[in-house]
């Protein structure tokens, strides 16, 4: 499976837990949410670079605005996300025992503790108001 392809099933299966996701969907997926970020991320500083005021401060509705976005397009992959992490999860139940449970909760469960620990972060430290 291709790159574009992968993205393209993931969100095409958003709320779709059946089926299996392939070793290459799963993890060209997971580069694309990487990836992302990074180009929203280099835009953002690339435009408060060039959009500084007379005293050297970066435009407050430039960052909002692209923090805005960011976080919108995380919220609307949510669902591509867990589903996609469900049905990559259903190629580990074994033989002898369906561990097909276990890894859907523990899948759950990190991406919960992870969310909460930026967000925690985030908040602790003024970034997020």
């Amino acid at each position: 499976m291709k790159f574009t392809e992968a993205i393209k099933t993931c969100y095409s299966k958003s709320f779709t837990c059946s089926g299996r996701a392939s070793r290459s969907e799963y993890w060209y997926f997971g580069l694309f949410l990487f990836l992302v970020p990074v180009l929203f991320y280099a835009i953002v500083a690339f435009l408060i670079f060039i959009t500084k005021d007379q005293y050297g401060r970066p435009n407050d509705n430039l960052v909002g605005i692209w923090t805005f976005l960011i976080m919108m397009f995380f919220l609307m992959s949510l669902p591509a996300i867990f589903c996609c992490h469900i049905r990559r999860l259903h190629k580990t139940s074994g033989l002898k025992r369906n561990r097909e449970g276990e890894g859907v909760r523990a899948a759950i469960w990190c991406e919960t503790v992870f969310l909460k620990t930026f967000t925690a972060d985030s908040f602790s430290h003024g970034l997020v108001s």
